[in-house]
């Protein structure tokens, strides 16, 4: 009698427990089933994060995760680093002085986008630089055929690299290229643009020379090129005519100023955008059209300062209130934010 109740006690015992296997394997495969016609409903991706959230812990906690885009800055808006020419004029005399310096500070950061352009060939330079160090065959003096013959050779060099932004710096300004970046992506390639810091507060006044020993008086606005000064390419291809190999030197001997004055000159009295050179002084406004735009009197070509990576190396002039400075002793004139 006894061993008959263990054993019906025993068999109720193993019905129970398999019927609750059963339970949850139905169970389970409901459940399996349920989820992967979600899915298949769906179009659902692996989870991307954000920039923004990642350095917030992607919301699980880690807050002290920080996230660094390649190259420290590659992109700001639709318009790259990679778009951009920089130019950078110097002389044999100042490799070391000054070129040493920019080399191991800015340079490094925008390296394949500066172009280094010389007067005498430097091995030292070419092995820092590469392709990317131009000897140009200019005359070393700081005259203005000399100075004209390096700005066309940096014109025609960009005119063919493709990019939508030609840049000029003279080897003694710190630049900073993350808001040089910010300052062109506020434009766009496809206008005619003209960004600049100008250091008068009034129109250049030449004499432009005619045949039999002529001369007409123009006004005109110029970026120097001392402060660093920045076109469009769509700006470039109309200042072919009078701005590309030797058209440049002609036309700097034509109102015998200097290569950057003679920049402003073709822009205002020689392409067909502007024309606005002429004897009188222009309007105070130089916003032509949504297409015409240049940027001279109301702003220096680069807002925002970052400081140099080898601020020890960095002379005394340098101005950490800019983006880009005059290295030069103190009381000589550097760029001031407009």
């Amino acid at each position: 009698m006894g061993r008959r109740l263990i054993r019906g006690l025993s068999g109720a015992a193993v019905f129970l427990v398999s019927t609750a296997l059963l339970s949850m394997r139905h169970r389970g495969a409901q459940e399996t089933a349920h989820f992967s016609g979600l899915t298949e409903g769906t179009s659902e991706k692996p989870q991307q994060w954000s920039k923004e959230s990642l350095e917030e812990g992607g919301g699980r906690g880690q807050k002290d995760l920080q996230v660094h885009p390649p190259e420290g800055y590659r992109t700001e808006g639709s318009l790259s680093l990679g778009d951009i020419f920089i130019a950078v004029k110097t002389t044999k005399r100042f490799h070391q002085s000054r070129m040493e310096l920019l080399l191991d500070t800015w340079i490094s950061r925008a390296r394949e986008q500066t172009y280094v352009f010389t007067d005498e060939e430097d091995d030292a330079l070419k092995r820092r630089m590469g392709n990317h160090a131009i000897f140009t065959n200019c005359s070393a003096e700081h005259s203005h055929p000399a100075l004209s013959c390096k700005m066309a050779t940096e014109f025609d060099a960009f005119l063919a690299s493709g990019q939508s932004w030609f840049c000029h710096l003279d080897d003694d300004n710190y630049l900073n290229p993350r808001a040089l970046l910010k300052l062109l992506s506020s434009y766009s390639a496809t206008w005619d643009v003209y960004l600049g810091k100008p250091s008068l507060n009034r129109p250049i006044r030449a004499s432009e020379m005619l045949p039999n020993n002529q001369t007409k008086s123009v006004h005109f606005w110029f970026a120097t090129g001392g402060a660093g000064f920045c076109i469009s390419r769509n700006l470039a291809r109309k200042m072919v005519p009078w701005a590309s190999g030797k058209n440049f030197v002609s036309t700097s001997e034509l109102i015998r100023l200097p290569d950057d004055c003679t920049v402003g000159y073709i822009i205002e009295c020689s392409t067909p955008t502007w024309r606005t050179c002429s004897s009188s002084p222009p309007l105070g406004s130089h916003s032509r059209s949504p297409s015409a735009t240049v940027s001279l009197r109301t702003s220096s070509m680069l807002l925002n300062s970052e400081a140099p990576s080898h601020p020890k190396r960095i002379p005394q002039g340098f101005d950490h209130s800019t983006a880009i400075s005059i290295l030069t002793p103190p009381g000589a004139y550097r760029l001031l934010a407009g």
